[in-house]
């Protein structure tokens, strides 16, 4: 990370209570490869007074991510996973349902 970043994030952990590695880095690897096609059309930006615009990841790019990560064991290996790893357990798609 930048020196800078690394100030800001040491600043917020003391400022705020927590662990000095709460910024997680370790996802911007995904960046050498670029962003998904049409990615900033689907980011969800959030303004914060009237200098700071925050741009969060959109909800099919996150479950693509996500779906990178369970995969990958990092150095570029990646393991099998089968299709009943990833499908949603019954009682937790209920309970994310609200039933």
């Amino acid at each position: 990370m930048p020196q800078a970043l690394l100030a800001a994030r040491a600043a917020v952990a003391a400022d705020f209570g927590l662990a000095e590695n709460w910024l997680n880095a370790g996802p911007t690897d995904l960046l050498k490869w670029g962003l998904p096609e049409a990615f900033m059309s689907r980011v969800v930006s959030r303004s914060y007074g009237t200098t700071l615009v925050v741009h969060f990841v959109g909800r099919l790019d996150q479950i693509h991510f996500k779906l990178f990560a369970m995969v990958d064991q990092g150095g570029g290996r990646m393991r099998p996973i089968s299709g009943r790893s990833i499908r949603p357990q019954r009682n937790k798609s209920r309970r994310l349902a609200g039933r």
